[in-house]
């Protein structure tokens, strides 16, 4: 939501990292990619 209430969209890209020497997720790392940016609709 913008400051005047309008409601906006985008794609992003999640990738996680997370520690294969634990039985527990935990996580490591995560990077967000904006794959197209915010525009209002």
């Amino acid at each position: 939501m913008t400051v005047d209430d309008q409601k906006m969209i985008a794609e992003t890209h999640h990738k996680w990292i997370l520690p294969t020497e634990n039985r527990f997720a935990k996580m490591k790392q995560m990077k967000v990619t904006l794959v197209n940016p915010f525009q209002g609709v």
